[in-house]
């Protein structure tokens, strides 16, 4: 089971605009900056691509759950009120050592925030948002590449002729 942080995914919303509006500095065209205001809507839409990350995995995953709350009304813009997002990738996952199973989990972080960035700038900036898309597309191929990889030892099997 790989739980992915969803303060990790926001904060690297939060980062990732931030640096675009940084380096486009008055160019006038640089969507708004998202802060941790976007937080409530963040979380949504961050469950929202989890669940199709999940989907997209499909017969790798063996058990995906999200919690489907959000903090209490007097706390929305809290972000250290957990949401879960907990996925299963079954026995391959289970066997990768600890350090791809970082890289792997920090992967799927990553694709989740792009996921969410492709969502926000489709109606702002279409040029920024079929990037993240390419960016999100990658990625997935990477991830469905570590999982699906056998790296059984190779053997050579005697032939006579």
């Amino acid at each position: 089971m790989i739980s992915l942080d969803i303060k990790s995914v926001t904060d690297e919303i939060f980062a990732l605009t931030a640096l675009r509006a940084a380096v486009t500095e008055g160019d006038g065209e640089t969507p708004p900056v998202l802060t941790r205001d976007n937080l409530p809507s963040l979380r949504v839409l961050v469950r929202a691509a989890f669940a199709t990350l999940a989907a997209s995995l499909g017969p790798l995953v063996a058990d995906a759950s999200v919690e489907d709350g959000n903090p209490p009304a007097p706390r929305p813009y809290d972000d250290h009120q957990p949401v879960t997002l907990d996925i299963d990738l079954g026995l391959r996952a289970a066997s990768l050592s600890g350090g791809t199973r970082l890289v792997l989990k920090r992967y799927l972080e990553h694709l989740l925030a792009l996921s969410v960035l492709e969502k926000a700038y489709l109606p702002v900036d279409a040029a920024i948002a079929a990037d993240h898309a390419a960016e999100v597309s990658l990625l997935l191929q990477t991830v469905t590449s570590i999982l699906s990889d056998d790296t059984s030892p190779a053997s050579v099997t005697p032939c006579y002729i």
